[in-house]
């Protein structure tokens, strides 16, 4: 019966399909050898369990001979750590037709190593009737070590691939992200599930990338020439910052990608401004010092300092105010930049407004909003922040060096500074040029007074 039992077994591995109507003792021998020469075990047991049949393959695989498993217990065999372990059978994980069962199931070898099988479990059934169990298994072994192989590998690559503090992107040919690492999430403030599937689009910077030169890019990648680009992106948090990409060509678990790692440049950005900030500031310097041992009179020292600073500093705004020490009042130079014409003949009292202040107190006063400060008076309505230095010699003030912006916030302590050693250049220049003012004014007097009828 067992054999003929065979032919309605649905064994995965096609090594035994039999016909299902076939008792005859020819059909039974020939199911009997393929049973003995089947390289996966095959076992029969009761319905309570007692194992009736064993073949070959049993015996190379647990270690047990057919005389030490016939009779015994289906569940002697079981690893006890196994779940459902104490069963008579098994809880399967997934149900055929006909009452055919696939479930994995450990099972202990005569030297106690736990061998993983996967078992195909049919009823056996005469005239209608079950009488007993069908076991065909699997040795799930090789296949186990090839996927903990697989996983470690796996495992390994996560790893490196999240180690790494590089942002790195996975694309595919259209540039939608295929998978992001630890170092884009820490980025970009997304969590990973935001990034898959879409395109760069989604991190880009409002009006800073050319995408379409960006997807360009990516597409010459994948044709396998590496590309270097800089990228602003927009942060979870709405901060926007720089980025410099490189892409290259390779491989994703079989499928050619672009991969993409990207470092945010701010601190480098940052760096450059900074130094190109310095080397303006130093050439600036440098074409004051030029102009104020050059200038021969005040008017011509001035015009020339408004027009350096003012072109390469700060061109919203920017003037120089010289107090009139009889009437206390300060007076825009007629080279001030960014007033209307009308305002540069006006007078400020030193009671007023921020260039007032400064020449009062003789300190600077930068302002980062205007709209907040009480002293503010407006020359422009466009103005946000104002920067204003005094110019002295010793404690006698001269003037003011003003500069405004339309920029909240816009000018710095370097600014400050910068304007200082400047006022310090004029008001020395300024007292230069006076004296030379008063030399020639002296010689011409001496010359009138030759001139002049002697009695």
């Amino acid at each position: 019966m067992f054999f003929s039992a065979l032919s309605t077994a649905r064994v995965r591995y096609g090594e035994i399909k039999m016909s299902k109507k076939n008792d005859s003792k020819k059909k039974d021998g020939y199911y009997r050898f393929m049973a003995e020469s089947s390289r996966d075990i095959i076992v029969t047991h009761d319905l309570r369990g007692k194992i009736i049949y064993v073949n070959p393959a049993w015996t190379k695989v647990s270690g047990y001979t057919v005389e030490e498993t016939q009779g015994k217990s289906i569940t002697d065999f079981i690893s006890p750590n196994h779940e459902g372990g104490g069963e008579k059978h098994p809880t399967p994980r997934g149900a055929g037709g006909e009452g055919v069962y696939t479930y994995e199931l450990d099972v202990l070898s005569k030297t106690g190593e736990k061998i993983p099988l996967e078992i195909r479990s049919t009823p056996i059934v005469d005239k209608g009737e079950v009488e007993g169990i069908l076991l065909v298994g699997y040795d799930l072994r090789k296949r186990k070590t090839a996927e903990n192989a697989l996983s470690k590998s796996e495992a390994s690559y996560k790893n490196l691939f999240d180690s790494i503090d590089d942002a790195i992107y996975i694309q595919d040919k259209k540039g939608h992200f295929l998978d992001v690492n630890e170092g884009a999430i820490k980025l970009y403030g997304f969590p990973k599930e935001e990034f898959i599937g879409k395109t760069p689009l989604f991190l880009s910077a409002p009006e800073k990338n050319d995408l379409d030169d960006i997807a360009k890019k990516i597409e010459k990648a994948f044709n396998g020439e590496a590309q270097v680009f800089e990228f602003w992106g927009k942060k979870s948090n709405g901060e926007i910052f720089p980025k410099e990409v490189h892409v290259y060509k390779g491989i994703y678990f079989g499928e050619e990608v672009v991969i993409a790692l990207a470092r945010d440049i701010t601190e480098r950005k940052d760096t450059e401004a900074t130094l190109q900030n310095q080397l303006k500031e130093l050439n600036t310097l440098q074409a004051t010092a030029f102009a104020s041992t050059q200038a021969s009179d005040s008017k011509e020292l001035i015009r020339q300092i408004t027009n350096i600073i003012g072109n390469t500093l700060y061109p919203d705004n920017f003037g120089i105010l010289l107090l009139d020490k009889d009437t206390r009042t300060l007076h825009p130079h007629p080279s001030y930049q960014g007033i209307p014409t009308e305002q540069v003949f006006l007078s400020v009292p030193l009671s007023k407004g921020i260039t007032g202040k400064v020449a009062s107190t003789g300190k600077a006063l930068c302002v980062t909003d205007t709209r907040k400060s009480a002293e503010y008076v407006a020359f422009t309505s466009s103005t946000r922040s104002e920067l204003c230095v005094p110019i002295k010699m010793g404690e006698e003030i001269l003037g003011v060096i003003n500069a405004e912006s339309s920029k909240q916030g816009f000018f710095t302590a370097n600014d400050e500074r910068l304007l200082t050693v400047i006022a310090g250049q004029t008001a020395i220049a300024l007292e230069k040029t006076h004296l030379f003012e008063t030399e020639k004014n002296v010689v011409k007097l001496l010359k009138n007074y030759k001139n002049l009828p002697q009695f």
